[in-house]
């Protein structure tokens, strides 16, 4: 091994403790296993003296990660531990065996949940019993509270409380008592004196007071009320009546008398004979003040109109509801109406009665045309058109009119329309001959069509049984025409009647409204 530097010797993975090292003991060369150095190590490290007083300043040696051993300030170590243990998970429900850790004396233990509630029992019953220690307070307050136990859970309850639950308490217990029937002068009633509780006998109370009644000779009349008729004697008195006598002496009324007097004495009274004024006045038992007061018809109006005042709104009726009116065929008396009723046997019928021609005009829209599945309003109208057509229609005979009258249901095609009309220019033609050469359509019927001179002033003119049969119709065409004319200028005048009745109908509305919030206002005075 000689000139091998030990930087150049194979490193050893795993001790085991017998390797060796060169040492130099004093002058002499020897050589010392890792066990004799780890022994030595230990040995110097329990030598050194104990720290008697520690202080945050003080450090310990700590393995870091395993292979630096560094100074660690004790403080730091302390803290490490302390976060340790307050980061544990929270425990919400303690039972009486958890364990807590303490320090009993110099010697560090565990304690059980349950042992540390009973020792703070023991702490504290004495401090929350013992109150003598405590300043007094003379007069409690309502909120001022009181320690008190409920089965075997500790609560408290306010001054308040306490007071109110003892007097109900007395009351049960004196209500419960066996009552007296007859008393003794040794009997004995609670008092208080100057704010001090005390008792006194009867007989006591009865010479502190001076007097002691004695009922009439003979015994008291049933009946009659007791009157004194000395320092202290009784004597029979007026009698106790339920009703009053027209002259009568000598008796008081009940209650009930009272009463019935007072019922007679309204009733007698003579009807006020006029309409009742603003400043009239009624009774009332005002129920806040308990006593009767008059009050004036206008603050009873006002009254009764905020009442009326702060209904509800309904902004969508139904047939059955009600609105109270008064009935002038029945001398005004009050009923009720339903919205069917008032629609069904008054409002439906004055709107029937209502032309159509008396209402507003219309506006210029087609929601209420008719269709050709439904009925409705003639749709709007061109009357410069039917002007026109009117004109060129006019120029139709009676007799024109009535051959086309004639055709009836028969359908004429577009090309007997137009042999119609060449038929019509050749029977117009002066020319015999040029009558003559027409064609028609059914060649036979034309052959067989016969001319006869016209009996115009133009003899040459042809005026046939055809032509003349045409000009009649279309004279009848035209009075027709002139009919429809008139009755279209007719349905113009009856929509603006209809519009004025619509206003008419709107205002009378509006009246009967104005009439019915009337009606109700009165109704509910």
């Amino acid at each position: 091994m000689a000139n091998i530097k030990p930087s150049e010797m194979t490193p050893d993975a795993s001790l085991s403790g017998t390797e060796i090292f060169p040492a130099s003991d004093g002058s002499n060369p020897v050589s010392i296993s890792v066990n004799q150095i780890l022994a030595f190590v230990q040995a110097a490290l329990e030598a050194i003296t104990p720290i008697v007083t520690h202080d945050g300043s003080d450090s310990i040696m700590v393995l870091e990660n395993g292979s630096d051993l560094k100074p660690v300030d004790t403080d730091l170590v302390k803290q490490y531990f302390l976060n340790q243990m307050w980061g544990k998970a929270n425990e919400p429900s303690v039972d009486d065996a958890d364990v807590i850790p303490l320090k009993d004396g110099s010697t560090e233990k565990t304690t059980t949940a349950d042992d540390l509630a009973t020792y703070f029992l023991a702490k504290l019953d004495p401090q929350i019993l013992d109150i003598s220690d405590k300043t007094p307070k003379v007069t409690p307050a309502g909120t001022d509270k009181i320690l008190v136990v409920e089965g075997s859970t500790p609560k408290y309850t306010t001054f308040t409380n306490f007071s109110n639950a003892l007097y109900a308490t007395l009351k049960t217990y004196v209500g419960a008592l066996t009552p007296v029937v007859t008393t003794n002068d040794a009997d004995e009633l609670y008092i208080i004196q100057a704010g001090v509780e005390k008792k006194i006998t009867l007989v006591d109370l009865i010479t502190h007071l001076g007097i002691q009644a004695t009922a009439p000779g003979g015994g008291a009349t049933p009946g009659l009320l007791a009157v004194w008729s000395g320092a202290s004697a009784l004597a029979d008195g007026p009698s106790l009546v339920d009703s009053f006598a027209t002259g009568s002496t000598g008796a008081v009324p009940s209650t009930q008398g009272v009463r019935k007097e007072m019922n007679e004495i309204i009733s007698d009274l003579s009807d006020i004979g006029e309409a009742v004024d603003d400043a009239d006045e009624m009774l009332i038992h005002n129920d806040s003040q308990g006593a009767i007061y008059s009050v004036a018809m206008t603050a009873i109006w006002t009254y009764i109109n905020s009442k009326i005042g702060g209904v509800g709104a309904k902004t969508t009726p139904i047939d059955a509801d009600k609105i109270v009116m008064k009935d002038s065929a029945d001398s005004d008396n009050q009923k009720e109406l339903t919205f069917v009723n008032s629609w069904d046997n008054y409002y439906e019928a004055k709107a029937e009665a209502i032309k159509l021609d008396d209402f507003a005009a219309p506006e210029d829209n087609t929601d209420l045309d008719a269709t050709g599945s439904a009925h409705g309003l003639m749709p709007k109208l061109d009357k410069t058109k039917l002007d026109a057509m009117s004109d060129e229609l006019g120029a139709i005979t009676a007799s024109e009119a009535q051959q086309i009258q004639n055709i009836g249901s028969v359908t004429i095609s577009n090309t007997q329309w137009d042999w119609l009309g060449n038929f019509v220019q050749d029977s117009h033609n002066p020319d015999p001959a040029a009558c003559a050469a027409m064609t028609a359509t059914n060649p036979a019927a034309a052959a067989a069509m016969t001319h006869t001179a016209g009996t115009g002033a133009d003899a040459t003119t042809p005026s046939g049984a055809e032509y003349n049969l045409a000009r009649a119709d279309l004279d009848a065409l035209k009075t027709a025409v002139d009919a429809n004319n008139a009755q279209i200028d007719a349905a113009v005048v009856d929509l603006a009647a209809l519009k004025t009745a619509v206003d008419n109908l709107k205002t009378a509305v509006d009246a009967i409204n104005a009439t019915q919030a009337a009606t109700n206002i009165t109704a509910a005075s």
